[in-house]
């Protein structure tokens, strides 16, 4: 079962009340002013990933009040799991949330800086990293990182503009023209999200399959036992026991009610655990088939507000 932690540079830790900046709790924000800034924060990260442009982040011109740090956690903790799971563009809007509540937590930049490189969106990174440099200070081992993600950036080269047909009365091309060459597009770097089991899915089909063996079963030996004992109305001697007495019924009408009870019998049964597989198979895909983790053993650094370090992150 994998373990996975959050990433790198998780968690943030908002301070509290009594984190020793001598404020007093501020009025909690409207539900108004949360809605429209976190519209704003995922609207601006949407359109700078749609265009391709590196991404921008509004000059810190206040202090956090204690609803703006308790909002920046909340939005954190949802980030942090959607990194977990894979999901990196919605782990980068709420982060861009969580800073954009306190704007002085500039270690949420390397979250987000983390994740566009999950996505290998590198100039975002870069251009994210830079930004926290600017605004922190020097670090070398950033700086480091930031060459070597440049070395390995290949920007896409420029789509050239279409030329035009000739006209009936244009002449030829003038001889030695080039041609513009084919442009390729990078491929897109492999998804690190792991694969989920499908045996859950075959419990689910098992139990199908079950369920409808069952269903067939109960009406047909219900009519098998319908029909014998309106043949053989005296049902104690339907089996022909010796003990009560001569059987009244024919052999193969006796047979043919004693099949159908054991048809309605196993049809039952077969209902029943067909039922159960079908939903246990998918509480199991959806509460506990969890995605495994694309690598065992990995080392990341951790920033925070007021934090670092290095964290290991190990599967079994």
């Amino acid at each position: 079962m994998a373990a996975e932690s959050a990433p790198r540079n998780a968690p943030l830790r908002a301070a509290s009340a009594s984190d020793g900046r001598g404020r007093s709790p501020a009025a909690p924000w409207s539900v108004a002013a949360r809605v429209g800034l976190g519209i704003a924060v995922l609207l601006g990260a949407s359109a700078a990933s749609a265009d391709g442009s590196s991404p921008t982040y509004p000059a810190c011109s206040k202090r956090p009040t204690t609803a703006d740090i308790q909002g920046a956690k909340g939005a954190h903790s949802a980030a942090a799991r959607f990194y977990e799971r894979g999901d990196y563009d919605r782990a980068i809007q709420y982060w861009r949330d969580a800073y954009g509540f306190d704007c002085t937590a500039h270690g949420v930049l390397i979250n987000i800086a983390n994740a566009y490189e999950k996505k290998g969106e590198t100039q975002a990174a870069i251009a994210t990293l830079e930004t926290y440099l600017a605004r922190v200070t020097a670090d070398r081992g950033l700086e480091e990182r930031i060459a070597t993600m440049r070395k390995s950036f290949k920007p896409a080269a420029p789509t050239p503009a279409p030329t035009p047909a000739p006209t009936a009365s244009a002449g030829p091309p003038p001889a030695g023209t080039a041609q513009p060459a084919a442009t390729t597009s990078p491929d897109a770097p492999p998804s690190s999200g792991g694969k989920r089991s499908i045996v859950p899915w075959v419990v689910v089909g098992g139990g199908v399959a079950a369920a409808i063996a069952g269903a067939i079963l109960l009406p047909i030996g219900s009519g098998a036992v319908s029909s014998a004992e309106a043949d053989c109305p005296d049902r104690q001697h339907l089996a022909g026991t010796p003990q009560n007495g001569p059987a009244n019924c024919p052999t193969d009408v006796a047979a043919k009610g004693n099949t159908g009870r054991t048809e309605v019998t196993v049809g039952a049964i077969a209902l029943g655990v067909g039922g159960a597989a079908i939903v246990g198979g998918l509480v199991w895909q959806l509460a506990f088939n969890k995605p495994k983790p694309a690598s065992a053993f990995t080392v990341q650094p951790v920033v925070g507000p007021r934090e670092a370090g290095v964290g290991v992150v190990g599967t079994f």
